[in-house]
């Protein structure tokens, strides 16, 4: 199984590098910030500060964010990894883009109950797991610097880590997340 993710990943990187693929794409570098917003479908709202990067002459769109979520168990931490692909971005005008593409998402969360899967590391526990994300966002452009985007993004989470065996496949965990920001394009 990992063999095969790992394949997926290398493809998806080796392709992303052809700029026949990606037509109507800047070749720049972009960074940006923003507000991340999340729902769980097994209950958990989540809030958090999004930082997203583009990498130069590819449609790898790169995203961190720190969140805060809140469920019946209570507050805890957690710490979300996006790496996206761009497979189609569409000018509706030159202000108005759309994009869409898959993604993989990474999710490390250290929540406050005893309970669900556990990677013991000096006495706190925590967990991760793996899933794939799509992406569909929309770009507002003001000028060929400045870009406000806002993106819906469905999860489903199917790779669990925890402290028995390496890779556990478990119940599929579904999330969707919304995101708000802006990014500058060098």
């Amino acid at each position: 199984m990992l063999k095969k993710i790992t394949l997926v990943f290398c493809a998806v990187v080796l392709f992303s590098l052809s700029p026949k693929l990606y037509a109507n794409f800047s070749n720049g570098f972009a960074i940006g910030g923003g507000l991340e917003f999340g729902y769980n479908f097994y209950g958990s709202y989540e809030v958090g500060a999004l930082i997203t990067t583009k990498i130069p002459y590819t449609s790898i769109v790169i995203g961190l964010v720190p969140n805060a979520k809140f469920s019946d168990e209570g507050t805890y931490f957690s710490f979300a990894f996006n790496l996206d692909f761009w497979l189609l971005r569409h000018s509706f005008s030159e202000l108005f883009h759309i994009y869409f593409g898959p993604g993989i998402g990474f999710n490390f969360e250290d929540p406050p109950d005893g309970s669900g899967l556990r990677v013991s590391s000096n006495g706190s526990n925590f967990y991760f797991d793996i899933g794939i994300r799509i992406p569909l966002g929309f770009q507002f452009l003001f000028s060929e610097k400045y870009e406000i985007f806002i993106e819906i993004a469905p999860h489903m989470f199917f790779l669990y880590v925890d402290g028995t065996e390496a890779m556990t496949l478990i119940n599929f965990n579904f999330k969707i997340s919304s995101s708000v920001g802006f990014r500058y394009w060098l």
